[in-house]
């Protein structure tokens, strides 16, 4: 399938990513919703060239925790938080540099070390979202790219 969209590309990358190096299934698509009581655990990962922006990942903490445990091939209850936000960062990382990989793009590409943020901020409002159902709760992630200057 050839990506048309930034949300097909989104799409595309968070599914392919989470198959190959996490061992995650998507089981479908979701809605995001602000008012649920599920803590999430959020990161923003920034990317300068042409075009520059940042890619927003918002994970229930149910999914997170069991995202790591297959990333890291450990069980679920044995994983420190710690470990939990080192790979949602790992994740959103992966998926941003499979995104600007495929942007249509002559320059190169500086991306920024992923930061923990809230949902509000890694889901700002106007970005390209999707929203993934998984095993454990949902996943949500955003593409936010700033026009040329």
């Amino acid at each position: 399938m050839v990506e048309t969209t930034p949300r097909e590309l989104l799409s595309s990358a968070t599914q392919e990513v989470l198959e190959t190096m996490f061992f995650t299934e998507v089981l479908g698509d979701a809605e995001f919703a602000w008012d649920c009581t599920e803590p999430f655990v959020a990161m923003r990962v920034g990317f300068h060239g042409q075009p520059s922006g940042h890619l927003g990942m918002c994970v229930s903490a149910a999914a997170a925790r069991s995202i790591a445990a297959n990333f890291l091939g450990e069980e679920e209850a044995e994983l420190e938080e710690r470990r939990i936000l080192d790979v949602v960062a790992e994740l959103s990382n992966m998926v941003c540099g499979w995104v600007v990989s495929r942007l249509e793009s002559d320059t190169s590409f500086d991306i920024q070390p992923p930061e923990p943020t809230t949902p509000e901020i890694a889901l700002e409002e106007g970005a390209t979202g999707h929203c993934f159902e998984m095993e454990n709760g949902i996943l949500a992630v955003a593409l936010s790219l700033q026009p040329p200057a």
